[in-house]
């Protein structure tokens, strides 16, 4: 259950308690307020944009603002305009962002969108319905992840206003729209949060009242069999005993796992690596008191930033049936190294206190923007026009920063870029079951003296991942209109920046130059597929060598070609979408594209 801010009445004063911890960051008020009322979710566009829903349109809000970044490349100072509205009016559901650069969202706590989905395209700036979900289903208190598939994974209840228990699962397809049956999750995923791991599975604690009030259970989604793992229990519940909630979840820098709770309490996991193999649970440090009263999260947002630590938006514990949700809001920032919290106590601009003394911690979402910094929204303070910005307060960890590889174009048009650490080290921010502000796929970002500028990517080749380490990774950007010269590319995930690699206008490749179309024509036929490829070219392919990489970047095929037809067996492997490269004899790239298998 998501409290509505309407309902609150809201002014600010000084803090409430005495200061007993440190400054970690700053915050900065942005200097342009947005056109309308923050209503939670944020979502970072691959063009480096930013769009906000907000409360304007019909019923609980369809309307949604765009943040774009001045000249010099700062959000502080950046420009509010609005993007077309939403079909149906939602508060508190599912979003992602595509690999095709589009946004999916669906459900919705409140307003009729809580029984569609929709996709917006930037580039059209139109939003397209998606198909319908089973009758009697209700995308509400909806958890989502991007699988390595493409696909979405969806939460749905059954019944209006959240049915109990909630079991029942969704894959969305992009390319269909439509949505099919999953199997049932093991456990219940009413105000739960999802979180993908290294291994591609999802991991989920499931709420456990009325039959563990002690002990929560936790489970896993496989993508590559489409079931479910029952996991671990934790050591402690981390749901409370009156509205059911618990808090957001990230992976650490370390590979573990940490889940926040609507308790006191907090629980580390440490997976095996082994997608069928179930790991292990320990307690994390408990929430500290502020004024005498634990702090915790129910239903509220947190955020990886670059230097290690999670921002968290806390309130005092629930006590009551009308006590889950207390204010203020107040800051805190979770160290995994030493696995301590420390309050934060820079003072917000424009408020004059470190708190939000009339706030409660749901009402606040959190974005990690590719500069390394963090959006802040407010649904519910006096001024929700007004954002800010969270800078941390110490330099970006190592483990984070990807590696540019080369970039290469054929037709100055389209580049591709290759490297190592697309998809970051985390899915960046996080709140649960009513919003997902992932950020873990690749923005390029150019600079040439003081002027910044944002390509706009697409197709990264791994979809949906997070800590690929060394596997290499690709994607496609193109460029705004820019001023020609010589600029300082970097690609960022999740606010860690690569080192930069030049890149020239008038258009100039960096690495190894592509074959064009016209000397040597590649075409892959059937494609879908049920198993046996043909690739034929329009030149002799003698000695060239083709490779078969899944959506996870393994390779899972390798095969010499010759002449200008030849056949590949996919047979052995499972269903899914597959990428191919061919390299000639002295390495040159002559193709690469997407196999899709469909058995």
């Amino acid at each position: 259950m998501k409290k509505l801010p309407g309902i609150l009445f809201l002014l600010f004063n000084l803090s409430l308690f005495t200061f007993v911890n440190a400054q970690t960051g700053t915050w900065t008020a942005l200097k342009n307020l947005a056109p309308h009322d923050n209503q939670g979710v944020m979502l970072l566009l691959t063009d480096g944009t930013v769009i906000c829903s907000n409360t304007s349109g019909s019923g609980y809000g369809t309307g949604w603002d765009k943040l774009t970044p001045d000249i010099h490349g700062s959000y502080a100072n950046g420009t509010w305009t609005s993007i077309t509205n939403m079909n149906n009016d939602r508060f508190a559901f599912s979003s992602q962002v595509l690999p095709s650069g589009k946004v999916y969202v669906a459900g919705g706590e409140y307003g009729n969108g809580g029984y569609y989905g929709e996709v917006y395209d930037p580039v059209a700036n139109t939003w397209t319905n998606c198909g319908n979900i089973p009758t009697g289903w209700n995308i509400y208190d909806a958890c989502s992840e991007l699988l390595y598939t493409g696909n979405i994974l969806e939460g749905p209840e059954i019944g209006t206003n959240g049915g109990q228990p909630c079991n029942s699962i969704l894959q969305w397809n992009p390319i269909t729209l439509n949505y099919i049956n999953e199997n049932a999750e093991p456990q219940n995923h009413d105000e739960a949060s999802w979180l993908k791991l290294p291994d591609s599975t999802v991991i989920t604690v499931g709420m456990p009242y009325p039959n563990n009030p002690s002990q929560d259970s936790s489970c896993r989604f496989v993508p590559q069999t489409n079931s479910w793992l029952v996991d671990a229990m934790t050591p402690n519940n981390l749901y409370d005993q009156w509205g059911y909630e618990s808090g957001p979840a990230f992976l650490l820098p370390n590979g573990k796992a940490i889940f926040f709770g609507a308790t006191q309490y907090n629980a580390i996991y440490t997976p095996t690596g082994k997608s069928t193999t179930t790991g292990s649970w320990t307690a994390a440090a408990n929430f500290p008191k502020i004024s005498s009263s634990y702090v915790t999260m129910p239903d509220a947002p947190g955020a990886m930033m670059v230097n290690g630590h999670i921002l968290l938006a806390v309130s005092p514990i629930p006590y009551s049936n009308s006590h889950t949700f207390n204010t203020p809001t107040y800051f805190l920032e979770y160290d995994y190294t030493n696995n301590t919290f420390t309050q934060v106590t820079a003072v917000i601009p424009t408020i004059g206190s470190d708190n939000l003394s009339g706030s409660i911690s749901q009402n606040n979402s959190f974005l990690v923007l590719p500069d390394g910094n963090v959006l802040m929204g407010c649904a519910a303070i006096s001024a929700p026009k007004q954002y800010f910005i969270y800078t941390p307060g110490s330099a970006a960890i190592p483990q984070g920063k990807p590696t540019i590889d080369g970039v290469t174009t054929t037709d100055c048009k389209k580049f591709m870029i290759t490297g190592k650490l697309f998809n970051g080290i985390s899915e960046g921010a996080g709140y649960g079951d009513d919003a997902q502000n992932s950020t873990n796929y690749p923005i390029v970002r150019l600079t040439n003296g003081t002027n910044v500028y944002y390509a706009k990517t697409t197709n990264w080749n791994r979809i949906g991942a997070v800590m690929t380490d060394s596997l290499e990774d690709t994607a496609y950007f193109t460029i705004p209109t820019m001023p020609t010269g010589t600029y300082s590319l970097v690609v960022t995930a999740n606010g860690f920046a690569s080192n930069p690699t030049l890149f020239t206008l008038p258009c100039v490749s960096t690495d190894v130059q592509q074959t064009t179309a016209s000397s040597n024509s590649i075409s892959v036929y059937p494609n879908p597929s049920n198993g046996s490829f043909t690739i034929a070219s329009s030149e002799s392919l003698d000695k060239s060598v083709l490779t078969i990489y899944n959506m996870l970047g393994e390779k899972v095929a390798t095969k010499e070609l010759t002449g200008n037809k030849n056949l590949l067996s996919l047979n052995g492997n499972p269903s899914g979408v597959y990428f191919y490269r061919i390299t000639g004899e002295t390495g040159i790239l002559i193709s690469n594209g997407k196999l899709i298998l469909q058995k």
